[in-house]
């Protein structure tokens, strides 16, 4: 089972740490960030990973890049690989967005 963490539990640091160590990742409760931002996200998630793989290489990290679409190791400082495909955003993700959904980007970020 994934782990679950409690943020407001007392060991937090190193619960998150062996989370990431042994699964890379968790789930965190008691986090404070309102359900209908999650469903917005997961929405958003869902939206991007069914497209289809020639669409999302569209978008993907450049070698020396740290931000787009991977699969198995994305970056080099992710010591896990992931499970299936990844991606990746560092700040506001509407460059990549663009290229994926040129006319309905915005509903995106």
């Amino acid at each position: 089972w994934i782990p679950v963490i409690d943020l407001m539990a007392p060991n937090v640091v190193e619960l998150i740490g062996h989370a990431c160590e042994t699964w890379g990742i968790f789930h965190l409760t008691n986090h404070g960030i309102p359900s209908s931002l999650i469903h917005d996200v997961e929405s958003q998630a869902r939206r991007l990973f069914s497209l289809p793989t020639e669409q999302k290489l569209k978008v993907l990290r450049s070698a020396g890049g740290a931000t787009g679409y991977g699969a198995a190791r994305m970056v080099p400082f992710l010591t896990k690989y992931l499970w299936h495909e990844g991606f990746l955003i560092a700040g506001s993700p509407i460059e990549h967005a663009s290229v994926l959904w040129p006319h309905d980007h915005k509903t995106f970020w």
